[in-house]
C-alpha cells in the first residue's frame, strides 16, 4: 500500500516499520534444460540465499524426477559456482547436465565421419 501525503505522520510511521520487519528479498531464474525440453523458474528468496538452496526451492526434481539435482554442477551466468555461493539480485543459476561424451571424442567422431575414404591406383 502507498501512503497518502494525507495521512498522519503515525500512520505512515507504523507502515514504515512493519515494512522494514520484512526480511529483504531477490529475485532470481533458476534454469534448467534436458534434451527434450526446458525449464525457466522465476523465485523471489531471502537475501544471503545460496546458489544450492535456490536449485532447490525451484523445485525442478519434481519435473525432472530422473536427474540428480542434489550433486549436479551449478553456475551463475555460464560461470561455475560453488553451492554456497551467496546470491544477488537477478542472478540467473544453471543447473549443468553431465556431458554425454567427451568433447575430443566428439570431434574426432566427427572428424572421422567426414572422412571419405582413400582410394589406392
Amino acid at each position: 500500500m502507498v501512503a497518502d501525503s494525507s495521512q498522519s505522520t503515525d500512520r505512515t510511521s507504523k507502515s514504515q516499520v512493519s515494512k522494514s520487519n520484512k526480511s529483504p528479498t531477490i529475485k532470481v531464474e533458476v534454469v534448467f534444460a534436458d534434451p527434450s525440453k526446458q525449464k525457466i523458474v522465476q523465485l523471489q528468496i531471502p537475501v544471503n540465499s545460496t546458489a544450492r538452496q535456490a536449485v532447490n526451492l525451484s523445485k525442478l526434481s519434481s519435473e525432472f524426477p530422473e536427474f540428480d539435482f542434489a550433486s549436479a554442477a551449478i553456475g551463475i551466468f555460464g560461470r561455475k559456482v560453488p553451492d554456497d555461493f551467496l546470491l544477488s539480485d537477478n542472478d540467473r543459476i544453471e543447473i549443468y547436465r553431465p556431458l554425454s561424451q567427451s568433447p575430443r571424442d566428439a570431434r574426432r567422431q566427427r572428424a572421422d565421419s567426414g572422412k571419405k575414404p582413400t582410394h589406392s591406383r
